[in-house]
């Protein structure tokens, strides 16, 4: 059976590992952290960029090596897709419907 996969945004990640709180002391981190955590126990595939991995470097200092070391960690299985993956995640999210049948992954 082929994994459901799931594509992260670096924000989710950031929260997480900067441990931040939101307006009305929401604390972000304790969603995502949930969030990984839930991963961790099913069959999804967490699906990442070159440009996730960049995000995370600049904002939280934490290396491409260091975040699937995290994952890893966590039971979070990785994919890492390259530029042309970037596109296909960007179509997805600029017109869910039109891309909802492509079937890249």
């Amino acid at each position: 059976m082929v994994p459901k996969k799931i594509y992260l945004d670096s924000n989710v990640f950031i929260s997480w590992f900067n441990e931040e709180i939101g307006f009305g002391v929401r604390p972000l981190f304790v969603d995502a952290r949930d969030f990984f955590e839930l991963l961790g126990k099913s069959s999804y595939l967490l699906v990442l960029s070159e440009l996730f991995f960049d995000e995370v470097l600049k904002v939280a200092f934490c290396s491409k090596e260091d975040v699937v070391g995290l994952f890893s960690k966590l039971g979070v299985p990785v994919e890492i897709v390259s530029d042309y993956g970037i596109k296909v995640v960007n179509e997805f999210v600029n017109n869910p419907m039109k891309s909802a049948s492509f079937k890249m992954w």
